[in-house]
Formats: structure tokens, sequence, C-alpha cells
């Protein structure tokens, strides 16, 4: 029993692999991160660990929202994806979504002169 409430804790279902998908990855604003992190000190209720991440996206996906921002071509390692299932049945909710963690990027890119 402690091997399937592992796998529904970490992928949001008992079936290791429905959602492990090695053409997707998840992703989260680094804002929401800090959120989450000071939203659980505040749910003392809350134990154990958290997946915090908002979206998933496939890396297609991924590279037309960045080549629409200024890169033309994106290179990357396969990842799966990861359920926050535990996280948002606790009450959280993501502030950021994909747009504005990529706008972000670009920016930051832009600043620092990788791009």
């Amino acid at each position: 029993m402690y091997e399937i409430s592992n796998r529904i804790q970490y992928f949001g279902d008992a079936n290791p692999y429905k959602n492990v998908c090695l053409s997707k990855t998840s992703v989260v604003h680094p804002h929401d991160v800090a959120r989450a992190h000071i939203y659980l000190f505040k749910h003392p209720s809350a134990k154990g660990r958290f997946i915090c991440s908002s979206d998933v996206i496939t890396l297609e996906e991924m590279a037309e929202l960045l080549s629409q921002s200024a890169l033309k071509e994106i290179k990357g390692n396969l990842m799966p994806c990861l359920s926050s299932k535990k996280l948002l049945d606790i009450g959280f909710e993501f502030k950021h979504g994909l747009e504005y963690m990529f706008d972000g990027a670009v920016r930051s890119c832009r600043e620092n002169g990788y791009i």
C-alpha cells in the first residue's frame, strides 16, 4: 500500500506510467515557488513533501512560446512530468502562468546579454 500511495502523491495516480510523459516537463514561476513555501509555513496541518508545478508543457509547446519571444531554436533533455495534486488539494492556487514565466525568462536573458 505504501508504494501505491507514493505513486498517487508524486504522480497524481496509482498508475506509475500514466502521467510520466517523456515529451513533457513540469514548470513553475519562481515567485509561485516562494509563495508556496510561505503558504505551507502558514498551514501547520500540511505535512510531508509537496510538488510545486503550475503547468505541464511539451518541449514543442515550450519552443513555440520561446520562439514567439525571440528564441529561434530550443534543444533540451526530455523529462517526466510531475503532479502538484497534493499542493492543490490543500487549497494552494498558482498565480503565474506559462506566458508570464517565459516573458520574465526572456526579459532576464536580454537584460543579462544572453540574447
